[in-house]
Parts: structure tokens; C-alpha cells; sequence
């Protein structure tokens, strides 16, 4: 059930954050090899890669709030450094 739940955050997230990242889904079961070359071993696990930084793993269910901070503290963080806009503060019910 984690999985389905941050299913929904993710597909959620793509949408508002859909000009500044890309979310990418896959099944462990139906890619064993990708889950594999990225040393998953516990689902859900989740891999935020920043451009100019090292992957950030987590492993277990995130809340919606803590996805937004992730995304911009860890993959927005550049992108807020070279533009005047400042991070998204999203209405989290």
C-alpha cells in the first residue's frame, strides 16, 4: 500500500513541479535489472539524483510535505541559486 500511496503523491508532484523536474515510476517486479543497478532492497525506495550532486536515497513512505521539502532543498536547490525565484510553497492538506 506505501507504494500506491506515494504513486499518487508523485503522479500529484510531476504536475505542479512539471517545468522543473522529472519523475520517473518504476516497478521492481517488472525491472528486476533497473532495480538492481540501483541497489534497491526495500520498497518503496526512492532516488532523488540533482544535477550537480550525488542520488539522495530514501526508503520507506514520505509524506507530501516532505516530498516538497526534498524537492527543494535537494533537486531545485541550483536552479534557486541562478534565478530570482524562491521555492515553492505548495498547500499541503
Amino acid at each position: 500500500m506505501p507504494c500506491k500511496t506515494i504513486a499518487s503523491i508523485l503522479e500529484d508532484l510531476a504536475c505542479e513541479y512539471k517545468e522543473q523536474i522529472h519523475v520517473y515510476k518504476i516497478n521492481a517486479d517488472e525491472e528486476p535489472q533497473l532495480a538492481e543497478a540501483f541497489a534497491v532492497k526495500f520498497l518503496p525506495t526512492l532516488i532523488f539524483c540533482p544535477m550537480n550532486d550525488h542520488p539522495h536515497v530514501i526508503c520507506g513512505s514520505i509524506s507530501k510535505m516532505n516530498f516538497v521539502e526534498y524537492i527543494n532543498d535537494v533537486l531545485l536547490q541550483e536552479f534557486y541559486k541562478l534565478t530570482d525565484l524562491k521555492p515553492t510553497t505548495l498547500d499541503i492538506l
